[in-house]
């Protein structure tokens, strides 16, 4: 019989993965959180894997949790107040999903997982609050304690950000939804974005009917792929309470760094190495991952075999920067000690990185490089992440 859910901390962190199992994809980032912050972690995953989790993260202060038997809980809830009510409703349409793109006859592919995870995220947001992070998000900051905020955030890897006037399609340029937070206190939004992201999942399967067999119609899959994004941003409601979490990449094929722990230090980042996102025209060497990543006795191994040591001033760049090195990476990445151990190995500190004159990349002046800020963004203009709804730049004195 399954567990019934216990109460989760506002600020707690959830990672969801729906699929098979597939160790080394969907046990990284839960590993890494456990190493480096003391917030409650909760792993969510379908009934069937449960017993699996479960003894696979024993003893890992992580709390393993049945998606099905979370959604089935909050569909008999007999809380009256309006929350308890809107939550009762949303776990019956959420099921329902699942019913539609999950447990029917030739449904249960990778769409289908990526769907129902994406669903699943935001009713969880809406019921409990907290971060919920993709597994492939690891923390790289020791002793780690994440922030509350008034409410919903997403990361933002572009600036500024006009979000009325960006082009819908257009909004998975600017932010994405590998991480996001809402508070309990405060989660309408969230809801609201689930009611969209529902809606608009059932008027594409009604619309397309896609299915040969056991296969989306590319169609089908351009149609829903950024109905998440859109979602969570709810770009022209008037209800939108959404702001952002500053984060910032060297380009599409290395991780992206964000900045949510409370002294502004940089917590996780979000994988994107040589994956079918990464758009990077060369895949990352193995020294270079180790140095993003921060791994510092992997990278004193890998600097004991001459062919690295060669090529520690190597360059590259990418759709946003170009002199790309080591050292530059591990500064862009606040790893002072493995820029020391580059230094220190031979690497050239007069190669200066730039960002590429038409990259419309702009990064966090209080956390990057001042240098380059200061030759992109007009003087005085100060990003501000706690506004709410507009969501832009105030510009000082």
């Amino acid at each position: 019989m399954p567990q019934r859910q216990q109460p989760i901390e506002q600020n707690s962190i959830h990672f969801t993965w729906v699929g098979p199992i597939s160790p080394g994809h969907d046990d990284i980032g839960p590993l890494s959180a456990v190493s480096n912050t003391m917030t409650q972690i909760n792993f969510w995953c379908l009934e069937k894997n449960i017993l699996y989790y479960r003894e696979y993260f024993k003893n890992k202060n992580i709390v393993v949790r049945s998606i099905e038997s979370f959604i089935n809980e909050k569909k008999k809830y007999i809380g009256l107040d309006e929350n308890s009510l809107n939550i009762k409703a949303l776990a019956k349409e959420t099921d329902i999903l699942f019913d539609t793109v999950l447990r029917a006859k030739n449904r249960g592919d990778r769409r289908s997982f990526f769907t129902v995870k994406e669903a699943f995220v935001f009713f969880l947001l809406a019921a409990e609050g907290g971060f919920a992070l993709d597994t492939n998000v690891i923390f790289i900051k020791k002793s780690c304690t994440l922030p509350t905020y008034p409410n919903s955030r997403v990361p933002a890897v572009q600036y500024p950000l006009d979000v009325e006037n960006i082009p819908s399609d257009e909004l998975q340029k600017y932010i994405d939804v590998w991480a996001m937070y809402s508070t309990k206190n405060n989660p309408a939004h969230m809801m609201h974005a689930l009611r969209y992201y529902l809606a608009e999942v059932n008027r594409i399967e009604n619309e397309e009917k896609t299915f040969l067999g056991e296969k989306y119609t590319e169609e089908y899959k351009k149609k829903i792929l950024h109905v998440v994004i859109k979602a969570v941003m709810l770009q022209h409601d008037v209800n939108r309470d959404v702001g952002y979490i500053a984060a910032t990449r060297l380009g599409s094929s290395f991780p992206v760094k964000v900045f949510a722990d409370r002294d502004g230090g940089i917590s996780f980042v979000k994988l994107y190495f040589n994956t079918h996102v990464a758009v990077d025209r060369d895949p990352q060497s193995i020294l270079m991952k180790a140095v993003v990543l921060g791994k510092g006795e992997e990278i004193i191994n890998l600097l004991k075999e001459a062919k690295h040591v060669e090529n520690i001033n190597e360059i590259s760049e990418t759709e946003y920067y170009k002199n790309i090195t080591l050292l530059g990476a591990a500064e862009f990445y606040g790893h002072t000690e493995i820029a020391a151990l580059l230094r220190k190995h031979g690497a050239d500190t007069s190669i200066t990185m730039e960002l590429k004159e038409k990259s419309k990349v702009i990064i966090n002046p209080a956390r990057c490089n001042a240098s380059l800020y200061a030759q992109h963004v007009p003087k005085g203009m100060i990003y501000d992440d706690t506004l709410h709804h507009n969501n832009h730049f105030n510009f000082g004195h």
